[in-house]
């Protein structure tokens, strides 16, 4: 940051300070770099793949010893496993390329933005 913005140190330390807090190599923003990654390979190159994931449970066996069968499903959104016997328990949408639940990295990178936000606000910055 110092080559970028040289004299931003001693003219503006607090700003300085919460840049800092805000950079990927300071451990305090760890999902956001993520998110700008995805966000840029679908500009450029091409969309994400989505799949759902989760668990299916069967029931096995006929009028004697019945057991459950557990197994896990990774496909594409809407097309979970046609077992009539079976029961889903859904994990959610993934990042194909990842397998980064969706959801989760969302709600995560919100929560840094608003930690980044209220950096700005401790310095007088809205």
């Amino acid at each position: 940051m110092q080559e970028s913005f040289p004299a931003l140190e001693s003219k503006a330390p607090e700003v300085y300070a919460v840049l800092e807090y805000c950079q990927p190599y300071q451990r305090n923003i760890r999902r956001l770099p993520l998110l700008k990654k995805l966000v840029n390979e679908n500009k450029h190159l091409s969309l994400s793949r989505l799949e759902e994931r989760g668990e299916e449970y069967a029931i096995e066996g006929g009028s004697g010893a019945r057991q459950i069968r557990k197994s896990s499903f990774t496909g594409p959104p809407g097309a979970l496993p046609q077992n009539p016997n079976a029961f889903l328990r859904g994990g959610g949408l993934i990042f194909g390329d990842t397998g980064e639940p969706v959801v989760p990295l969302l709600t995560q990178c919100r929560d840094e933005v608003d930690r980044i936000v209220a950096e700005l606000g401790k310095v007088g910055i809205p």
